[in-house]
């Protein structure tokens, strides 16, 4: 049996301004078997972005994820997810 794979990612971050972050990652990932019955390759890839601001003592957050997955093996196509999410949080100091 032969196996392979690869993989890599990348991030960055950003603070423009007072209260504000922005940030975002990447990452890929591909695998391959052979073997005597049977070859798979296969794939991965994620795509995480994200808006944080902070006014007082509130948190405004923003973001986007997507997963992308295929299987050659399988037959049927790669399967992509993809979701928008928006949140609002407030803290307290109890002590």
């Amino acid at each position: 049996d032969l196996y392979n794979g690869k993989s890599y990612s990348v991030g960055i971050g950003a603070h423009p301004m007072r209260g504000l972050t922005i940030s975002g990652i990447f990452s890929k990932a591909l695998s391959d078997t052979q073997s005597t019955q049977t070859s798979s390759s296969n794939s991965n890839e994620n795509l995480n972005f994200t808006v944080v601001y902070h006014l007082r003592k509130l948190d405004f957050q923003a973001g986007y994820l997507k997963f992308d997955q295929g299987f050659s093996l399988s037959g049927s196509p790669p399967t992509m997810v993809g979701s928008y999410y928006f949140g609002i949080k407030r803290w307290f100091n109890i002590f």
